[in-house]
């Protein structure tokens, strides 16, 4: 074990440990002070890796919790808090497709066409089969091009 008091070597590695374990666990309160960890091994990598692994599950949840909670905003109409909610989720996990969708969904709803349209394409491209971004999609193509006939 490493005595973290007995010198400026050690001392750094502490900070260093404190640092990565903030950073991967997400946790921001653990105490900086020498008494906090006065006896302590480095984590080897497959240690890291399984608190990586744990922290991503963990704010995976949480987004979904979010995502739930989006969804019933837009039933509810309250579509600047389902946006606001959704841009959060889609810029933690700006791979899942069914975020982007539901994104999509509320700034149609909002009126916000041209931001809509980009949100199902994004959707889209994470999954093609992605079914409210190709419903909505579609029916933003339609519009978009009746509109330019009318135009012509």
């Amino acid at each position: 074990k490493i005595n973290m008091d007995t010198d400026k070597n050690n001392l750094e590695n502490k900070k260093t440990y404190i640092y990565k374990i903030k950073s991967i666990t997400g946790l921001q309160n653990i105490p900086e002070s020498s008494c906090a960890f006065p006896n302590i091994m480095p984590l080897d990598e497959n240690e890291l890796d399984e608190l990586r692994k744990k922290r991503v599950e963990r704010e995976k949840k949480e987004a979904y919790l979010i995502f739930d909670y989006a969804k019933k905003s837009i039933v509810q109409l309250k579509y600047d808090q389902a946006i606001s909610l959704l841009r959060q989720i889609t810029e933690k996990f700006p791979k899942e497709a069914q975020f982007h969708s539901y994104l999509g969904l509320a700034m149609q709803r909002k009126g916000r066409t041209a931001y809509a349209q980009a949100e199902f394409k994004v959707a889209l491209q994470n999954n093609p089969q992605e079914q409210i971004a190709l419903q909505f999609y579609r029916k933003q193509e339609e519009n978009f091009n009746q509109y330019n006939q009318q135009e012509k």
